[in-house]
């Protein structure tokens, strides 16, 4: 009996090396590798108004909606733009120690975020904000930091700092589930798109981005694609993500000359280029199918 499992835990081994030697990897002229053109990038918006540290992300129908964090003066807001990126409103979200806010998510008439102590493993508020008038609606606190929240039907997720844990809540804010992420990728912002769970984020090590589909039972990647950075140099899933009308926004970074840009990617031709994620391994958030998007510019 022993020898078997001896045997078998060696052809596991074996099969693992095999698949990792077999593991492309992405260079900026292989197959592997798509250029932000070939995705048909088709605009970039330039919000007009002051922000700081921009964190989250997310659009309607009539609004575009940012969370940034005043590191220095240690104040939270979210700010609300036209859809041609005009400043309209800014609510502070401060509430004592927590003024970290993250990843966003609307539902109907109400805006999710969630803001924390700028620190892992503190504390944090979920707050439901009338997406109008920005005014709290409801909230609840939650024994870790928040960093990015979405919702289905009936649930609300919230991934924690570097999204190490996932947590369920039901909409009255009761724990419901807890799970460790199967593949340690610093997740951002998360969004439901009908059954899709689409999150986008920071891989280990730190110069790669993924934009993944999500199994929503088990929060393993089915479809991953991996993303190089910016012109500017920075990881293109860094910070904000929204999805709207076949559209994915990413909002990479604090902007340059008084603007923040947001770039607009074509969704269904984002999932056409991922391929199925396989885990190699959990540490490094590897899949064994890899197709990577730079920047050409």
């Amino acid at each position: 009996m022993q020898r078997l499992s001896w045997l078998a835990a060696t052809v596991r081994l074996l099969t693992a090396m095999l698949l990792v030697a077999a593991t492309p990897t992405p260079d900026r002229n292989g197959e592997n590798t798509i250029s932000v053109e070939q995705l048909g990038r088709y605009e970039t918006l330039k919000l007009s108004g002051r922000v700081f540290h921009v964190q989250g992300l997310d659009i309607d129908a009539n609004s575009i909606y940012v969370t940034s964090v005043d590191e220095r003066a240690h104040r939270g807001f979210v700010h609300k733009f036209t859809l041609t990126g005009n400043l309209v409103a800014v609510a502070d979200l401060t509430d004592g120690p927590r003024y970290h806010p993250g990843g966003i998510s609307l539902q109907g008439n109400s805006l999710w975020v969630p803001v924390a102590e700028y620190r892992s493993h503190s504390t944090s508020r979920i707050i439901q904000l009338n997406a109008v008038t920005l005014n709290p609606v409801s909230s609840f606190a939650v024994a870790d930091h928040i960093g990015a929240v979405t919702l289905n039907a009936s649930r609300i997720y919230g991934a924690n700092w570097d999204a190490e844990r996932i947590y369920i809540f039901d909409r009255d804010g009761r724990l419901m589930a807890k799970r460790l992420n199967p593949m340690h990728v610093a997740y951002q912002d998360l969004k439901f798109v009908g059954d899709d769970l689409i999150a986008s984020g920071i891989m280990p090590d730190r110069q790669t981005g993924a934009i993944d589909w999500l199994d929503n039972q088990s929060l393993s990647p089915r479809l991953r694609l991996e993303v190089g950075k910016t012109g500017s140099g920075q990881v293109w899933t860094r910070e904000g993500m929204a999805i709207k009308d076949d559209k994915l926004y990413l909002l990479p970074d604090d902007g340059r000359d008084g603007a923040v840009e947001v770039y607009i990617f074509n969704l269904s031709a984002l999932k056409a280029a991922a391929a199925p994620c396989i885990p190699i391994g959990e540490r490094d958030g590897r899949c064994i199918s890899r197709r990577q998007v730079v920047a050409s510019r």
